[in-house]
């Protein structure tokens, strides 16, 4: 997994929304900063954590942070995903072979990437677990002019202590061998 200092790789790739619309993660960043969070729709850390983002998202506020979800599974997949979790983020696609997923060197979902509008990653965090959680929640704070320091508890106070990840598509061949 890209580490903080790392350059963001992929902010020019096209991607795909799930409603089919061409654009890249640099676009949708419109120059704020940028949380980008790996995900696969099965993962239970993931539908833990992306309803969790969205609150966060909806706590900024007008603070200049964009977050966008990148689902390792199909547009229908990941629409009904999105649609039953009540996440209100933008979703693009990382169809097979994974290239973004590959590309941030990620080994499980969900994955997650702050960086800032030049494209460094500041900060990341791996699974739910209430310290890389507040790791990164401190980071946003200190990047994003306006944005509270919150924590996880801020967001949601019933948030378990620990969701382990899962493993990402991309190696799953890997760990069938």
């Amino acid at each position: 997994m890209l580490t903080a200092g790392s350059a963001a790789p992929d902010l020019d790739l096209p991607v795909t929304t799930i409603d089919g619309e061409s654009t890249t993660l640099r676009a949708m960043a419109n120059g704020n900063a940028l949380l980008v969070i790996l995900l696969k729709t099965s993962c239970k850390s993931c539908k833990i954590g992306l309803p969790f983002a969205s609150t966060l998202q909806k706590q900024l506020g007008d603070a200049p942070l964009t977050i966008v979800a990148v689902s390792q599974d199909s547009p229908n997949v990941t629409r009904s995903f999105k649609r039953r979790s009540e996440v209100d983020l933008p979703f693009v696609l990382d169809p097979d072979p994974f290239p973004m997923s590959q590309s941030y060197a990620i080994e499980a979902t969900p994955s997650w990437f702050l960086i800032d509008p030049s494209g460094e990653i500041k900060q990341t965090a791996l699974g739910v677990f209430h310290q890389p959680l507040n790791d990164l929640l401190g980071a946003i704070a200190d990047l994003v002019p306006g944005a509270p320091r919150l924590t996880f508890s801020d967001i949601d106070p019933e948030l378990p202590a620990f969701v382990p990840a899962c493993p990402s598509k991309h190696l799953e061949p890997v760990f069938r061998s």
